[in-house]
């Protein structure tokens, strides 16, 4: 990691801690994307850093090509490894203000293989460092986007690799580096147990997103292998935990696939399922996500609009707290 080379090398040379400040100053603040031109530090040490990190690049991270419209920018990074991962920057502009969110990877590929998922085809390649994954967000910092919000809901899973995902949220909200608030910070997970009791008790306030897609435990197993090894049941005893300690959201990912889980059953018995949680199941929000279909998955189909529309009005009469994307 480049932080702690920076400090071993500071260390070595017994310079002076405000060193360091200088230079994540530079790196984190200003934008600078080569340690060449760090000029606040001398060049002899410079020249130590770029040696130690054997790279003049202040970032762990090399684009591969862009993709741009006027709300979103995806961006293809390659990873020392040459290992390859997507990031994506989006621009909202709701009630005539503007603000800018990413959605960021923690692996390259994904070893999950849940049925609906283009990422799962690719299989599992890497673990991304906690810095490869702060670096996605310092390379729109450097061009002088100012995040907002970060979803971790790019390639991977991010509780398959807990300790690094934990890593990088120390990093996005240190505000000697980024100072994102942890209350801006969504993390996707499929239900991995110990890594989700682990971000819960390091980063209580960071908002966490359950992908359910069925209430039943046989669909949900056959649209996500997951299930067989995390049941929704002791995933959702957690989540029950974590809003108990925290009285924070938790939110509930329900993909609508047509003709698969987009049915009036399917809603009815989501409010069952949330409504089982006991006093504090008003804290459960469902995001109801409709189904694009992937050239490469033709297992699936959009819902109707009717179907929807539908599944809606179940939420909506029993008083579910819910959102549409």
């Amino acid at each position: 990691m480049k932080i702690a080379k920076i400090k071993e090398v500071l260390s070595d040379t017994k310079i002076p801690k405000y060193a360091f400040d200088q230079i994540a100053l530079a790196i984190y603040k200003q934008g600078v994307t080569d340690f060449n031109e760090i000029t606040t530090i001398s060049k002899d040490l410079r020249s130590k850093i770029i040696e130690r990190l054997e790279t003049s690049s202040t970032s762990s991270l090399k684009k591969i090509s862009e993709q741009q419209s006027k709300q979103s920018q995806k961006i293809l990074f390659q990873l020392n490894s040459g290992e390859k991962i997507e990031t994506v920057r989006m621009l909202f502009k709701p009630d005539g203000k503007s603000f800018e969110s990413a959605c960021i990877s923690s692996q390259s590929g994904c070893g999950l293989g849940c049925s609906f998922c283009a990422t799962g085809m690719i299989g599992f390649k890497q673990n991304l460092t906690g810095e490869e994954i702060s670096d996605q967000i310092l390379y729109f910092t450097s061009q002088g986007h100012n995040i907002h919000s970060i979803s971790f809901m790019g390639m991977g899973e991010p509780l398959a690799n807990a300790d690094n995902v934990i890593d990088a949220i120390n990093i996005l909200t240190n505000k000697k580096y980024f100072g994102i608030s942890p209350r801006h910070i969504s993390v996707s997970t499929v239900g991995i147990i110990p890594g989700l009791k682990k971000l819960s008790e390091t980063h209580p306030q960071v908002n966490i997103t359950y992908s359910l897609h069925s209430p039943y435990p046989r669909q949900r197993e056959e649209i996500m292998k997951v299930e067989k090894a995390f049941p929704a049941t002791d995933v959702l005893t957690v989540s029950d935990e974590h809003i108990n300690k925290t009285n924070r959201r938790v939110f509930l990912g329900h993909l609508l696939l047509g003709d698969v889980n987009d049915s009036q059953k399917h809603a009815n018995d989501l409010v069952k399922l949330i409504r089982s949680r006991g006093k504090n199941c008003y804290l459960y929000h469902v995001n109801l996500i409709k189904y694009h279909p992937c050239p490469s998955l033709i297992k699936y189909v959009k819902p109707s609009d009717e179907a929807v529309k539908s599944f809606e009005k179940v939420l909506k009469i029993n008083n579910i707290s819910y959102s549409v994307r």
